[in-house]
């Protein structure tokens, strides 16, 4: 396997820019008619700006996921699927129910996000996951992983037949689950729509990390085409149309494009800045992404709420917003990072 530190460069380094862009999208996401709550201050610009967001930051995130999952097995290392689950157990499902219960629940009821009490709360949108809010991506994360060791050998040599199953399975079943959403939907029991919806990002990312090193040369050669296109399309076609939310069929294409997208942009920069991703500022922000994704949701949800009833300008709330939480969590995790966190024990190759 070739290239391999540029691999954990750019894939450490992603991580690090993807994060604050996340906190941005859910910054956003209060100005449309998805936010939890209605800023008395409204503004149709950050409405389409999370909307753009939106099109491709989860893929984004997913793809990511996928392209370390295939650099991983790629290396010889998830061999046996009962050690493989036990660790993504402790690492993804126990922070599911530790934030789940302790934290978004609380949050959710007393901000009054919804008319329900703290157990029912915590039985039919933790425990059930119908909506787990932000938790979703852990708990489908973790689905994800349960089926990769299912499917490892296929995904370690031919992971284009995996994710062309995993595209057939979303457009053979999207459309029903659309039709499904528009009169009494089915409970999205343990967030099992979630997983037919992004299975194929994650594929895509272990399948584009199988052929790393071809698409490194051909972006090397085309690379600001490769970078601003798939950008620029999804910035012109997902705001002004709605296209993102109204087809189930172009949604998807939006989601690979810009994904791709960002992964190019990772593999330009750490090819001709191959120092910028071992910076610490870069390293500590990649080390505790995964604890800002955790803490800040409910952090946003609490800010709007106590704001509820206040005209502050928006551009200023989420511009100071997004820097003040993304480092308040940064803050947080990194002080339990060092209070808590045992020494890690060298990972066997299992």
């Amino acid at each position: 396997m070739e290239n391999t530190q540029l691999r954990r460069d750019c894939y450490s380094l992603l991580k690090a820019l993807i994060v604050p862009l996340v906190v941005l999208g859910h910054f956003c996401v209060m100005y449309t008619q998805n936010g939890a709550f209605r800023p008395l201050v409204t503004s149709r610009t950050l409405g389409l700006v999370s909307t753009y967001i939106y099109s491709f930051h989860m893929p984004a995130f997913f793809m990511l996921s996928g392209c370390v999952y295939g650099f991983a097995i790629l290396a010889g290392k998830y061999r046996a699927p009962g050690h493989f689950l036990l660790k993504k157990t402790k690492r993804l499902i126990l922070p599911y129910f530790l934030f789940g219960l302790l934290l978004v629940v609380p949050v959710v009821y007393f901000c009054k996000v919804e008319p329900l009490s703290i157990p029912q709360a915590a039985h039919r949108n933790i425990i059930l996951a119908t909506q787990p809010r932000h938790l979703w991506y852990v708990l489908t994360l973790f689905e994800i992983f349960v089926l990769c060791a299912l499917l490892r050998p296929l995904l370690a040599k031919t992971p284009l037949i995996v994710f062309l199953g995993a595209a057939a399975v979303y457009y053979f079943v999207q459309p029903k689950l659309r039709l499904t959403d528009a009169y009494l939907p089915a409970p999205n029991f343990l967030g099992y729509k979630n997983l037919l919806r992004n299975l194929v990002y994650f594929v895509f990312g272990v399948l584009l990390n199988k052929h790393f090193d071809g698409i490194l040369r051909v972006v090397k050669k085309v690379r600001f085409l490769w970078i601003v296109f798939p950008i620029a399309q999804a910035a012109i076609f997902c705001p002004a149309t709605g296209i993102f939310y109204k087809s189930y069929i172009q949604a998807p294409l939006f989601g690979l494009l810009g994904g791709f997208a960002v992964l190019s942009f990772g593999m330009i920069v750490c090819s001709y800045l191959p120092k910028l991703a071992s910076r610490q500022f870069f390293c500590s922000l990649s080390e505790c992404g995964y604890g800002i994704y955790l803490l800040h949701p409910m952090l946003i949800y609490c800010l709007y709420y106590f704001l509820r009833e206040k005209a502050v300008d928006p551009y200023l709330l989420v511009g100071a917003g997004t820097v003040i939480i993304t480092a308040l969590c940064w803050g947080l995790t990194l002080t339990y990072r060092k209070l808590f966190k045992k020494s890690r024990k060298p990972e066997n190759n299992k």
